[in-house]
């Protein structure tokens, strides 16, 4: 990432943000990183349970070596609390099931005034 932001190359990830020190660490790092190279926007989907459970089998993410059973859910969900939002002023949360993928994209590019110019 670091290497990318330096370049000017623009970097995109997801990750199951929780409220815990490790997640917090972990984006004080994306930040110290990449701050100074560029600009950082987080976006929150906020996908129902259902949905999650809907999609955990999906063979993307087996094919990506993500967490991929419905078991792997009903440890974590109830262990964490994944429904907040990074404190930062550029954030902002989609609701995943509502939107189209298309339209979620031309959402985060008006909420952050990423149209080409």
């Amino acid at each position: 990432m670091e290497a990318a932001a330096q370049h000017g190359l623009d970097t995109i990830f997801t990750m199951a943000y929780t409220d815990d020190e490790r997640s917090r660490g972990f984006v004080k790092r994306i930040l110290a990183t990449i701050e100074g190279h560029g600009t950082v926007h987080f976006v929150r989907l906020n996908p129902p349970d259902a949905t999650l459970y809907e999609r955990i089998t999906n063979e993307s993410r087996v094919r990506l070596r993500k967490p991929a059973t419905t078991e792997h859910l009903d440890r974590k969900l109830p262990a964490h609390v994944f429904r907040v939002t990074i404190d930062y002023p550029s954030s902002i949360i989609l609701d995943s099931l509502q939107l189209s993928p298309l339209e979620s994209a031309r959402r985060i590019i008006e909420a952050f005034d990423l149209a080409v110019k």
